[in-house]
This record gives C-alpha cells, sequence and structure tokens, in this order.
C-alpha cells in the first residue's frame, strides 16, 4: 500500500502505464508482506493503522456486487480449463468478494481492500503478469474498489485509469465482462 503513491505521484501521470504500474505495485507489496505483516500489526498511528486495521464486516454483499462475483464465477466455470488455474480465479474472486462485502456493510474498507492483494492466489498475479484475459477481467472488478477509496491522494483516479487500460487492452470477446466494472466506475466501454 505504501507504494500506490508512486504511480499518482508524476507528472507524467497521463502518460504512465497503469496497468503495468499496478501489476510492479501488486508485486511490490507481495513481496514485502511478509516481513512487514508483523511490524504494521504493532503500528498505531492513524495513517498506517487505516492500512493494518481490518474490521469485521456483514457476510454479504449488495445485490449488485452479489452478481458480479456470481458472473465471475460462472466465467471461470465456462472458460477456464485447466484445473489450477480456474482453482486460483476462484480463490482470488472469493477474497474479493469479501472486499465488496467490507464496503457495502459499512466497514473501514482501505485496509481490506490491500489485504485483497496478499490473500489472493499466487497463481491469479502470474496469470495478470501474462495478461491473461480474465485475469484482467477480475482485477477490473478490483478496479471499482480502488475507485470507491479515489478520496485518498494516493489512489485518486487511478482505479478508472487501470480499468481504461485493460478495457482498451482486451479482446472484442472478453469487453463485456467489464461492462460492469465500466458502469460502477462511470466509464464508457472503449472500442478497439
Amino acid at each position: 500500500a505504501f507504494s500506490f503513491p508512486l504511480a499518482v505521484a508524476g507528472p507524467a501521470q497521463q502518460l504512465s502505464q497503469p496497468l503495468k504500474e499496478m501489476i510492479q505495485i501488486i508485486t511490490f507489496i507481495r513481496s514485502t508482506m511478509n516481513f512487514s505483516a508483523p511490524i504494521l500489526m504493532d503500528v498505531k498511528s492513524d495513517e498506517v493503522y487505516k492500512l493494518t486495521y481490518v474490521e469485521k464486516a456483514g457476510p454479504f454483499p449488495s445485490e449488485t456486487f452479489r452478481a458480479a462475483i456470481c458472473a465471475l464465477h460462472e466465467l471461470n466455470t465456462a472458460r477456464i480449463l485447466d484445473q489450477t488455474d480456474r482453482e486460483a480465479f476462484q480463490t482470488t474472486i472469493n477474497q474479493l468478494d469479501d472486499v465488496f462485502a467490507t464496503i457495502d456493510n459499512g466497514a473501514e474498507p482501505v485496509s481490506k481492500a490491500f489485504i485483497w492483494i496478499s490473500e489472493s492466489s499466487p497463481r491469479f498475479f502470474d496469470l495478470l503478469r501474462q495478461r491473461h484475459p480474465f485475469a484482467l477481467v477480475v482485477l477490473a472488478h478490483y478496479c471499482v474498489v480502488l475507485h470507491r477509496l479515489r478520496w485518498l491522494w494516493w489512489i485518486s483516479s487511478w482505479g478508472r485509469r487501470i480499468l481504461a487500460e485493460i478495457s482498451g487492452t482486451l479482446e472484442n470477446e472478453w469487453k463485456p465482462f467489464v461492462e460492469w466494472a465500466l458502469n460502477e466506475t462511470a466509464l464508457e466501454c472503449l472500442e478497439s
């Protein structure tokens, strides 16, 4: 989470590659979690505490989020043939479901949004680095979470920027699967 400001701090923000930056930040966060998580649990300053404290949320997200999660699970079952990849996506989608529930039930969302990065399947992030289309679709849904956190200066419009790049990157057969995320962030689908 501490590396997120790097993506929005530079003057060439409009010329950047937000998807590439997000993947680099995810890689950095995942690589530092082993040694930083125990230390961060003892930190109590307001800004850092928001990143480490996870408030208990209700069990289910709203119908809107629930429908999006169900659609991801259905797409996973229908399109992902490799069992290992399917399980990786399932784990990651389930973690995203938890983040949506946190947002919808009024719990503090910042920490849960970043815990998604550490608790999701490592295989998912391998597929994301390879630009697997379904990994991009799942990340597009996570961009809705980032968009909900846009009030944080170090996130700002980053969710929309990543989502716009994903929408522009996906082949036409995958574009319908990001329409929900585009609608939730008020972005229009980019045509290739």
